[in-house]
């Protein structure tokens, strides 16, 4: 890596949290946004390997900050233990399957659902950088119903001027918009029956919109394993999917589930369907797992 540009990304990595200097990090971080370049990284998570294009939402913040998803993880280390499965649904290219491969270790399971061509591709490449963890790209989107569905991909560029090929929907960002491909569908219910899982422990889901449908197809999974859910509940893209955010959390919260959301640092504190921002990472928590510990605020 060039020596600029490696001095520079220590810079941002540390200078991310601390309050006043975020908009300097980003700045920093700026001066390579038109840098179209893939970069092998060794210290994701502390030592899993990614190759991350500097120029990208996600892949970005993955290099410059150390993580896109890292206020996850100290949940993921209180929750998942080895020999644990999880689902991680909407994988993009890679960072919380790794993350999760790693917690529940060479006994446990990881699948990692990705129905973009654009990135699976990445994702799969990835997976092979961490050959000793237990963890499955499966192409395919999740949904109410199995079937083929049109995926669209948002092509403008986020408030600092970077491509975000995390935002792929199976729903219009606008009217004129046309779909990039067209992706397989299947439930969390009918995949978990055909791999024959005696056991579902964690599901993430970040599917741009499509979470209410997928809950809606997991019904079966979530009565038999209580699993814990972490889904990105976002006002704007389940709007554009049709819905209200909190209608997911009024179909989980009859299942005994319970809600926390996700703050900086991995702290938790109470939420609800009138409590919902227009942006956040919600912890649902079945009442059977309840023990959140340390964790929350």
């Amino acid at each position: 890596m060039p020596a600029a540009r490696s001095i520079l990304r220590f810079l941002t990595r540390r200078l991310r949290d601390i309050p006043l200097t975020r908009s300097l990090a980003a700045r920093l971080r700026g001066l390579y946004r038109r840098q179209d370049e893939l970069v092998t990284l060794t210290d994701v998570d502390g030592n899993l390997k990614m190759k991350v294009a500097i120029n990208d939402h996600i892949g970005g913040d993955i290099f410059w900050y150390g993580g896109y998803n890292r206020h996850m993880l100290p949940v993921f280390d209180q929750l998942l233990k080895p020999g644990m499965l999880a689902l991680d649904v909407g994988a993009n290219i890679g960072e919380v399957s790794l993350a999760l491969g790693k917690r529940v270790g060479r006994k446990g399971q990881v699948f990692a659902f990705e129905p973009m061509h654009e990135i699976l591709g990445l994702l799969r490449e990835n997976l092979a950088l961490n050959p000793g963890l237990p963890i499955e790209a499966v192409p395919l989107g999740l949904a109410a119903r199995s079937g083929v569905a049109a995926m669209y991909a948002d092509t403008t560029s986020d408030t600092v001027g970077e491509k975000n090929l995390g935002t792929g929907s199976l729903f219009k960002h606008c009217e004129t918009e046309e779909s990039s491909q067209q992706v397989q569908l299947t439930t969390i219910d009918e995949f978990v029956a055909r791999r024959g899982l005696s056991r579902v422990d964690m599901i993430k889901l970040d599917i741009e919109g499509a979470e209410l449908s997928a809950l809606q197809g997991s019904r079966r999974t979530l009565e038999t394993y209580r699993p814990w859910l972490i889904i990105e509940v976002q006002a704007g893209t389940c709007e554009m999917a049709g819905y209200q955010a909190r209608e997911i959390l009024e179909l989980l919260e009859p299942l005994g589930y319970r809600f926390q959301k996700i703050k900086r640092g991995g702290r938790l504190s109470t939420l609800t369907a009138a409590s919902l921002g227009r942006f956040q990472n919600v912890l649902c928590v079945p009442g059977s797992r309840a023990n959140l510990g340390r964790l929350a605020a």
